[in-house]
């Protein structure tokens, strides 16, 4: 007969983990190995005191299922006179001092949520016993011992385990019920402040009753409602997140208009009566009263957030039907034009939001902040810790204050190093995880992070980190889109399970989630593809001679993004640092492809054992109904074998582009014909390879999304016609801008610049005063001239562009270009070409007849831009398209002595 604990609870003597060592002292077991009798199921004894049955009613369904047999379950102490030799499984409570409520501090987060396994028994008298402090500790627990039931049944009776996790604060992008069946103890609720608040202080009132703001947000707070009311029911912490500034867009229509925002000085009259066109101003006091009654009122009435995450980074709110509109209160560039807000400092400007947020947040509302250091820059507050250090010298106060940072220096990216700014000490730090990496396919295709993550928490080690926040999806801009969130799993698994053990091997991780989800006899071999899936996808995603010396923002130039294909001027710098290794460039594709074939051999050595199960637990679709949560093997094997099909064609489209390119480039700038021969050949290969991604992927069963041509296409016509017309005159250009194009009324306008070529005046441009200069070097990429990095702003403006060449003799040529957008033309002072057109820049769109003066020509560009860049294709050849022998371009230098010279004579006449 089993021998039963007396009813009443072990009453904590001193608080921390020593509530592990006490129920190791008290549970009387037998830790010895002994067989699996044939006779299954037994009893589960559950707490009478329960407050979340939902939870427990899916954890003891998980428990049962993985245990097998049929179970009995009771609440509370039972007689257990008539289970002689059942098994029993028991749930139970050690009272601890602990502090009513969530609010707690993070140590006694860590200690609650901690819980002891311990094993006794022996043949069909086998005992397993979960102690945990609290509710939440006895869930995980449960949901843990299901887990290794599943991955082994023989060894789970004689499991003695003590778990307690190593951060206190544990995020998880995913539903409540999967959050804390992973072991999270906070999930975000999916809202911002701007639009769960009426402003009520407001007068007059920014949304009043009745009107569709009004029941906008009512809607929005009722659905909210709803969602916490769910982490409530699974004992989970509520986190709101947000970018800054962000309001209804009625704001901007009230009448505080003018006291909270700044006129954006690309601002027109339609503009204006859409509500676009304004900006929030940093500077204005009023946008500060908003801002804080925002945050007072959700707080108050919404009692059940815990956290309030912030970030000021970035900000994706835009167009003229978004509810909500904003702006961040450090963005770069052209996004901040009042001289009040340009007068502030970009540490200062993170400070005093930090600091006002913190004062309602933490100080007037009880609760706990965590701010996001993320931005676009690679010296900032996210990863320079001289800055972060300057940003926390101008905060009074810190206590109840998180950052939360990536643990890259910059985005996730591989070949980046650590962000250097969490070893700064201090202060407490969360760092961030990503399960499903937005630039490297989505889970569309087997990609195991868990040597990085293993070697991050080494890097963790003695750091102020209290808290993980794993992003078990979401990120990025685009697709592609799974069919099946197979291979997103074993990442999610692996972040889990390290966020309670930092010491777990990366080949055990990936075995046991290979075992949960293929079987054991599978396991070992879907673990190796697993451990070998991410040097595929490094190998053809990116560029290893340069990636591995760029790594300030994008190590692979973004020539993929999400799931969009760039197109050359992504692959222009890659090419330009490694013209002389592009063979090397080419071979590491090859060996990407050689890893997705192992990896399907892999597959197939597995896939007899795998498709001879009929039905596979998912316990990843628990939001399901459990008749809903399985598989057959032969549709799993079918999942894994499209998945590394569908990577590998991908792979071959790829690589037949970058070798395209590249050899396309080495052939115009050496005429070597076996470089033109090798271009031919990838150009035919990618158009296969292309053609069978397109029309062949899209008919497999549990295929994702397909990546999308984004300049792909247009780049390979641009490579053909450079076979043909290898011309390439590098061309010294100077520029002057930015002019008013608004309303598109620069093409028609005569600005001064077309007027007189005087290098040395100064002009009234849309801004401010505007000079002539040399156009930077990284403007100049390959033949194509990028006008839009020279400028502020870069949108809806008219600029020049001026250069000179040298011909040996009067000809008629042919003048190709390609532009983006409207342009206008004049060779020698007459105008030859305009085209008041809107479009991207290709070579050779436009060509032109002309005629070349012997000695020096002077080339004049009038360029007006939309948006989303611009700039310009140019090119001469003869009437038949080949080279004009004997084309030299002019220096910077001689250019502005020419013109120079050349004004002042005009001045003399």
């Amino acid at each position: 007969m089993l021998t039963l604990f007396r009813s009443h609870n072990v009453r904590m003597i001193c608080p921390g983990v020593l509530v592990i060592l006490i129920a190791s002292a008290m549970v009387v077991c037998v830790q010895t190995a002994a067989q699996d009798s044939a006779k299954t199921g037994g009893l589960i004894l559950i707490p009478a005191e329960r407050t979340a049955p939902q939870a427990w009613r899916i954890m003891l369904e998980e428990v049962e299922r993985a245990f097998g047999g049929e179970w009995e379950s009771a609440e509370g102490r039972i007689a257990a006179a008539d289970k002689v030799g059942a098994r029993l499984i028991e749930f139970r409570y050690l009272e601890t001092e602990t502090s009513a409520g969530k609010s707690r501090s993070f140590r006694e987060k860590q200690r609650i949520d901690a819980y002891v396994i311990r094993s006794g028994g022996s043949g069909d008298e086998k005992h397993l016993r979960v102690f945990a402090a609290q509710e939440q500790g006895l869930l995980y627990g449960g949901f843990y011992l299901a887990e290794r039931a599943r991955i082994d049944p023989q060894q789970v009776w004689v499991l003695n385990v003590t778990r307690v996790p190593a951060y206190s604060v544990r995020l998880a992008s995913d539903s409540p019920m999967n959050a804390l069946r992973l072991g999270y103890n906070t999930v975000f609720a999916d809202a911002t402040p701007a639009s769960l608040a009426f402003f009520k202080d407001a007068k007059p009132a920014i949304l009043p009753p009745g009107s569709m703001g009004f029941e906008r947000t009512l809607r929005n707070r009722e659905w909210f409602t709803a969602e916490l009311r769910e982490h409530d029911a699974y004992l989970l912490d509520s986190c709101i997140v947000t970018d800054e500034f962000l309001f209804p867009r009625e704001l901007i229509f009230s009448p505080y208009r003018a006291e909270v925002t700044e006129r954006d000085f690309q601002e027109s009259e339609l503009d204006s009566r859409l509500g676009l066109g304004r900006i929030f101003c940093f500077a204005k006091e009023r946008l500060w009263q908003f801002y804080r009654m925002k945050y007072r009122e959700v707080l108050k009435d919404f009692p059940q957030l815990d956290y309030v995450m912030l970030r000021l980074g970035e900000h994706r709110t835009a167009g003229k039907d978004a509810a909500y509109v904003g702006n961040s209160v450090y963005a770069l560039g052209s996004n901040l034009y009042c001289d009040d807000c340009r007068s502030i400092s970009y540490e200062e400007r993170i400070a005093r939001t930090i600091r006002e947020t913190y004062n309602v947040v933490v100080r007037d509302s009880g609760r706990r902040y965590i701010h996001r250091t993320w931005d676009l820059r690679t010296d900032g507050f996210n990863n320079n810790p001289a800055v972060f250090r300057s940003v926390l010298a101008r905060l009074p106060d810190t206590q109840g204050l998180i950052f939360s940072s990536k643990y890259t220096f910059g985005d996730f990216w591989e070949y980046f190093d650590f962000n250097p700014t969490i070893a700064v000490e201090h202060v407490p730090r969360m760092v961030e995880f990503q399960c499903t990496r937005e630039y490297e396919g989505k889970g569309a295709f087997p990609n195991f992070l868990g040597e990085e993550f293993v070697a991050t928490y080494q890097y963790l080690k003695g750091k102020p980190v209290i808290g993980i926040w794993n992003w078990h999806h979401g990120g990025g801009q685009g697709g592609p889109v799974v069919a099946n969130d197979l291979w997103n799993q074993a990442n999610i698994y692996a972040a889990a399970h390290l966020m309670w053990d930092p010491h777990i091997s990366a080949e055990t991780l990936a075995t046991e989630w290979a075992t949960l989800y293929f079987g054991s006899e599978a396991a070992p071999v879907i673990a190796r593809l697993l451990l070998r899936s991410d040097d595929a996808v490094r190998h053809w995603r990116y560029f290893g001679r340069y990636s591995s010396k760029h790594k300030n923002w994008t190590p692979a130039e973004l020539w993929v993004r999400d799931d969009k294909i760039r197109g050359d001027l992504a692959l222009y710098p890659i090419y330009r640092e490694c013209r002389h290794v592009i063979d090397e460039l080419i071979e590491e594709k090859d060996l990407a492809l050689k890893e997705i074939e192992m990896m399907r051999h892999l597959l197939r050595f597995a896939k007899l054992s795998v498709c001879a199960r009929e039905q596979i637990y998912l316990p990843w679709l628990g939001n399901q109904p459990p008749a809903e949560r399985f598989i057959s093997g032969s549709d799993l094997c079918a999942v894994a074998e499209t998945s590394l099909q569908y990577e590998y064609v991908l792979a071959s489209v790829l690589r037949n582009y970058a070798a395209s390119y590249f050899y396309t480039q080495s052939y115009r700038d050496t005429a070597n014909p076996a470089m033109k021969e090798r271009a031919a050949t990838a150009l035919a290969a990618w158009q296969d390879s292309w053609t069978s991604y397109t029309t062949t992927i899209p008919q497999l069963p549990f295929a994702a999304s397909l990546y999308t041509d984004d300049g792909m296409i247009a780049t390979i016509e641009k490579l053909r016609y450079y076979l043909e017309h290898p011309v390439r005159l590098d061309l010294s250009w100077w520029i002057i801008g930015p002019f008013d194009n608004r309303q598109k009324q620069g093409f028609d306008a005569v600005y001064l610049p077309e007027q007189e070529l005087d290098l040395s005046a100064e002009y009234q441009g849309l801004t401010g005063k505007v000079r002539w200069r040399s156009l930077p070097a990284e403007c100049v990429i390959d033949d194509f001239i990028a006008m839009d990095p020279a400028f502020t702003p870069d949108d809806w403006i008219t600029m020049y562009a001026v250069t000179q060449f040298h011909a040996p003799q009067a000809q008629e040529a042919e003048l190709r270009v390609g532009s983006d957008d409207a342009i206008k033309i004049w060779l020698n002072g007459e105008l030859v070409h305009q085209n008041n057109v809107y479009r991207a820049a290709k070579p050779g769109d436009d060509v032109i007849r002309v005629q070349l003066r012997r000695g020096t020509n002077t080339l004049l560009i009038k360029l007006m831009e939309g948006i989303l860049g611009c700039g310009f294709y140019v090119q001469f050849t003869t009437p038949d398209g080949a080279e004009i022998i004997g084309l030299k371009p002019i220096t910077h230098d001689a250019i502005f002595r020419t013109l120079i010279s050349e004004v002042a004579c005009s001045q003399n006449l």
